[in-house]
């Protein structure tokens, strides 16, 4: 798996494992906060504000958070909350592909794309 090793930004990111993270303005890990946010990966190992936290990079297997029904294999957009769903639209950002079917809440194992931005 590759991973970065980063620093946890203005919130703390202990328990956030499985969302997708993106660098905030200072260049600190934050979760996503938006639908249309381009996330640079999955959080691993969360932590506390100003200590190092782990993200998973593309092309890496690991566990993300679920908010809502998936089936196997099919590709993920990245929710509001930094969460995970099935694609929807053909403009989302599709940033995972799930390697188990799982429903809301649930932490199943996806791979990490690249994600697809215009």
């Amino acid at each position: 798996m590759n991973k970065v090793v980063g620093t946890a930004g203005s919130v703390s990111l202990v328990g956030k494992e499985g969302y997708a993270v993106k660098l905030d303005a200072d260049g600190t890990i934050i979760i996503v906060n938006g639908a249309t946010n381009v996330p640079v990966g999955v959080l691993v190992r969360g932590a506390d504000v100003g200590f190092p936290v782990e993200v998973a990079l593309p092309g890496s297997i690991v566990p993300v958070k679920l908010s809502g029904t998936v089936k196997q294999f099919a590709h993920g957009d990245v929710a509001a909350d930094g969460s995970f769903v099935s694609s929807a639209y053909a403009t989302n950002t599709k940033a995972v592909q799930f390697m188990e079917p799982g429903v809301a809440g649930d932490l199943v194992n996806a791979l990490v794309l690249t994600p697809n931005v215009s």
